[in-house]
Formats: structure tokens, C-alpha cells, sequence
């Protein structure tokens, strides 16, 4: 057989490479190239040198049909399309490969390895050490209809037979209230939320009557109900049963007189939740023009409040710079009195926190969707007017500024910097610890898995460092002014919460009220940090 030396890259190479390829039955044709291949005896373990495996007589020599280097049947579980001299080739066939071939050089099209470990992986991981992995097909909706015909079936049935399955009922649960995957999941030997082995006594098995997965006592309630609305009992015609969690919006204040409490767990609790939530909001009637202009209306409020803080604080800002006497030409002495040193910089720091509350409200208002044309030339033309006083109070603002730099001492200006940002780097770490104290405590009060914890937990500890190196760089006790911010984050949490749900709104809509309202002030607060 002939030897052909051409290079890969040239454009002849590349032109045999396909002729061989499409001409691969051509007579005397025998596969793939192996003149590559390295012998079995080079190597007596696997060319990985992660896996290193040792070949024995079932841990058998494969060769990658590309580098024809030798290896273990694991690590040759890769694909690549390869043509007859075993150089890559979208059109040719695929053949198998060691992972360093499979991540060379990519590939638009035929690149395959195995899932297989990846999959058994993944099984066990969820399913625990029982080997029970439970399905992902749960339509919530079938389930919740699955319940309602159930009771409609048992409460429609004549006396005798409704006095037998209640006599039933007390011995074993049903068989309306099961789910399908219910003979599955009870095979379970331990609890699907804590993971706790079942026992006889202090840990007996229960299931939900919606997914039909087995929890203990405390990863599930009988919060469930499934009742016939008492207005509907005096009917000839038998009313369909509704379906909802207690306590929430949507669900009758009163028991009704025919109703069954089930058990759920806590998933399909929230799930059926936030359904009940969702369809009493839908059924409310809902001015939308109306809500739009009432937002307007309540933005704008705010845009004013903050307006007047900014008309009030910015003349105060430049009587102070006039009283120090650095408009005229006469430069303040570096010995001058401190106190007049940080009157000036608190001035300037509740400026530069009313210009970032301004801006933030305006944000507020951008995100207000107009419904109609009118509200969207009110919109414009209200936000082209914020903008304007927004910059002509920035531009006094400036030149108020741009005065004290140019006649006040280097020394004066770095020690005003330096009051600003510690204050500013203080507030910020203040309000994220209050933050991290205030969440933590209504996601454990309410039973809520949110990351907002965690994320405000991680921003206090990047700012920690930089607060500590500002305390220390103005000669004080870190240890002694971390217990004075504990002392002063026990009085705000006493007296001045940042997050403030409403308890009438908790009745109505629930845990995801809270929710909502940890996730808004959160987000208002850190925005506001940012400008």
C-alpha cells in the first residue's frame, strides 16, 4: 500500500482525506487506518494518567482510532467523526476516541461520548441509598382534580354505604386519596424531606395526597381541605367540591359543613399556595387604567418628597461653604476647627444620598407601563421634568463643590473625602447586617428557602475588610466599634425594621406576601447603596 505523506492542513491532503472517505467501499478497502495504533505490549496500564487502570485479562487494550494510543474501555467511552486516515472530518463516520481527541479542535457535528456513568450518578443522587429515584412527571392540576372527584364520589353515596367507608377510612386511608405513584413511593424506608429512617413508634410514615410521596409528622400538615361551599347545600343538584389551604386567601372563613382535611407535604403545599393566591387575584376585579394612574400618582408623590429634601438641604450646603469664608479668595487654614470640617462633609453626604434616592425613585417610575395616550405623554413629559431639576440641582450642586476645591487646602478637601466614605462604607455594612438579622428571621418564621440571606451575608462580608481598615486607619478599636454597631443594630431591630409585611396582607395572600415584600425592600435598599 502506498504511504502518503501529505500534510493535513494543505488543501491536496484535505482532498484525499474526502476521496477516501466517500470511496470507503471501494474494493480492498479495510476500515480505519491503524498504522498509528501503538502495539498493546507499549503499554501495561491506561495512557490516562488519571485513571492509570492496570490491563488484565478483562480489563482489555482499546486503542483511540485517532492518536492510537492505548487505553481503558472508560476512557475511550468519547466519539469523533473520523475519515480513513483518522484525521477529523464532519462527514466521516463516527469512530471512538480518548477525551483529550474529543476536547481537540472543535467540532461542528458528530461528537458523542457516553452518559451512562453520568446518568447512574445522577440517579443515585436522588434517590438516596434505596435506590427509589421518584418520577418528575407530576401534572399538580391532574392531582388537585383527581381529589375533587374523589370526594364528590364519597360524600354522593348513600348512607349505608357512606357508614361503611367511613368505618374504612379509620383503619387505612381511601383509595381517592391516593396517588398512582403512591404503590411506588411507599416502598420508601425513609422520609423524602428529612431523610430520617421510618419507625413503628416515633417516626411513622405518612404520604401526600397530591404527589404520593411518604414524609414524617413534621415534613407534612393536613393544612388541605376539600369541602362542598355551604351556600350551595340547600341545591337539589350536588355543587363541585373546591380545594385549598387553610389560612390562605381563597379558602372559606368558615368550616364547611361537608369537608375532608388531607395531608400534604410542604412542596405541594407552597405549589397549591401560590394556584390559590393566583386564581383569588384573578377573580378580583381590577381597574387597569386606573391602577396605572394610581401609580403614577403615588411615584410622583415621592419624586416631590425627595424633591423638597434636595430644594431644603442644597442652600444649606452653601450657606456653610459662605461661613467658612473660602468663597472670597480666603482659603481655610489646615488647623481649622474640626467641627466646621465635618458639618461641611455631612452636608455634602445627606446631598449625595438625597441625589441617589431622587434617582432611584425616578427608576420607579420608568418601569410604570402606560395602558393608553394619555398615560404616555404624562409619562414623558414627567420624567423629561424630574430630569431637568434632577440636573439643574446636580449643576448647583457642583459648583458649590468645584468652589470649596479650588480655594480650600489639599489637606481639608482629603479629610472631607475621607469622613464621606466611611460614613458612606458604615451605612452600607449597617444596613446589610440589619438586612441579614431581618431576613434570616422572617425566612425562619415563615418557613421560606430564599437566597436573599445569603446574598446580603455575602456583600457584608466583603465589606467588613474595608470598614475595618477605615476604623483602624483613624486610630480606633475595631473590636470596640463593632460593639457599638451591635449595639446600634439591637436598637434598630427593636425599634426601626426595614422589612415591615403586612399582616393583613400575610392573611390573605400568605407566605408569599413575605416574600415579595423581603424581595422589593431588599432590592430598593441595595439599589440605593449602589448609587
Amino acid at each position: 500500500m502506498t504511504d502518503w505523506n501529505f500534510d493535513r492542513s494543505s488543501d491536496f491532503g484535505g482532498f484525499i482525506d474526502k476521496w477516501l472517505t466517500e470511496n470507503k467501499k471501494q474494493e480492498g478497502y479495510q476500515g480505519i487506518s491503524k498504522n498509528h495504533w501503538k502495539p498493546n505490549n507499549a503499554r501495561s496500564c491506561c495512557a490516562n494518567s488519571k485513571c492509570a487502570k492496570i490491563f488484565t485479562i478483562t480489563e482489555r487494550h482499546h486503542h483511540c482510532r485517532r492518536c492510537g494510543d492505548v487505553f481503558c474501555n472508560k476512557c475511550t467511552q468519547y466519539q469523533r467523526r473520523l475519515n480513513n486516515l483518522a484525521h477529523l472530518d464532519p462527514a466521516g463516520i463516527l469512530y471512538k476516541v480518548c477525551k483529550a481527541c474529543f476536547d481537540d479542535v472543535p467540532q461542528e457535528s458528530g461528537q458523542t461520548h457516553s452518559h451512562t456513568d453520568s446518568f447512574i450518578h445522577s440517579r443515585k443522587h436522588r434517590s438516596g441509598s434505596n435506590g427509589i429515584a421518584p418520577s418528575s412527571r407530576f401534572d399538580i392540576k391532574a392531582e388537585i382534580e383527581r381529589l375533587k372527584d374523589g370526594f364528590k364520589d364519597s360524600v354522593s353515596k348513600s348512607p349505608i354505604r357512606k357508614s361503611i367507608s367511613q368505618v374504612k377510612s379509620l383503619m387505612s386511608s381511601p383509595e381517592w386519596q391516593k396517588s398512582i405513584r403512591y404503590i411506588f413511593y411507599k416502598l420508601s424506608p425513609r422520609c423524602y424531606g428529612c431523610r430520617v429512617d421510618f419507625n413503628s413508634l416515633t417516626k411513622k410514615q405518612h404520604f401526600c395526597t397530591v404527589c404520593g410521596m411518604v414524609f414524617c409528622s413534621k415534613c407534612s400538615n393536613k393544612d388541605l381541605i376539600v369541602y362542598i361551599p355551604n351556600e350551595h347545600k340547600k341545591d337539589k343538584e350536588m355543587a363541585e367540591p373546591l380545594l385549598g389551604i387553610i389560612r390562605i386567601v381563597g379558602c372559606p372563613e368558615k368550616e364547611p359543613d361537608m369537608c375532608s382535611y388531607l395531608r400534604v407535604c410542604e412542596s405541594c403545599h407552597q405549589l397549591l399556595e401560590q394556584i390559590q393566591v393566583q386564581e383569588y387575584q384573578e377573580t378580583q376585579v381590577y381597574d387597569e387604567v386606573g391602577g396605572t394612574w394610581s401609580a403614577i400618582e403615588n411615584v410622583n408623590r415621592d419624586l416631590r418628597a425627595a424633591q423638597q429634601k434636595i430644594d431644603d438641604q442644597l442652600p444649606k450646603f452653601q450657606e456653610i461653604i459662605l461661613s467658612l469664608d473660602i468663597v472670597n479668595g480666603a482659603p481655610m487654614k489646615a488647623g481649622s476647627n474640626r467641627s466646621n470640617v465635618q458639618t461641611l462633609a455631612k452636608a455634602q453626604e445627606n446631598l449625595l444620598d438625597y441625589f441617589s434616592n431622587f434617582m432611584f425613585i425616578v427608576q420607579r417610575l420608568k418601569k410604570v407601563k402606560p395602558t393608553t395616550k394619555g398615560q404616555i405623554v404624562v409619562l414623558n413629559n414627567l420624567l423629561k421634568c424630574k430630569h431637568a431639576i434632577y440636573q439643574e440641582s446636580l449643576y448647583l450642586f457642583g459648583q458649590s463643590k468645584k468652589k470649596c476645591e479650588e480655594t480650600m487646602p489639599q489637606e481639608l478637601l482629603l479629610k472631607i473625602q475621607h469622613i464621606v466614605e466611611t460614613n458612606a462604607i458604615r451605612g452600607a455594612y449597617i444596613t446589610c447586617k440589619q438586612l441579614v438579622f431581618e431576613s434570616i428571621h422572617l425566612c425562619d418564621k415563615y418557613k421560606l428557602k430564599s437566597p436573599i440571606p445569603k446574598t446580603i451575608s455575602d456583600c457584608t462580608q466583603v465589606l467588613e475588610p474595608e470598614l475595618q481598615n477605615v476604623v483602624e486607619t483613624n486610630k480606633e478599636n475595631w473590636e470596640e466599634y463593632q460593639q457599638n454597631i451591635n449595639d446600634l443594630l439591637r436598637f434598630q431591630l427593636k425599634e426601626h425594621r426595614m422589612i415591615r409585611p403586612s399582616d393583613r396582607r400575610i392573611k390573605l395572600e400568605g407566605c408569599l406576601h413575605v416574600e415579595t415584600v423581603m424581595l422589593w425592600r431588599t432590592d430598593s435598599l441595595l439599589t440605593q447603596i449602589r448609587l
